[in-house]
């Protein structure tokens, strides 16, 4: 599913945050696109 929407998403308008679930989750996640946001704590805003 990963493969498929890396291959779907414009980097230069859309972004994408994908979460590995487990021990120490925080730094399992990967953001791809625009609007890094550094905050994974913060609410997520749509």
């Amino acid at each position: 599913m990963k493969s498929a929407l890396l291959k779907t998403i414009d980097e230069e308008m859309d972004s994408l945050r994908f979460y590995n679930l487990g021990d120490n989750y925080k730094s399992k996640v990967t953001h791809v696109g625009t609007k890094n946001v550094l905050d994974l704590k913060g609410p997520l805003i749509f």
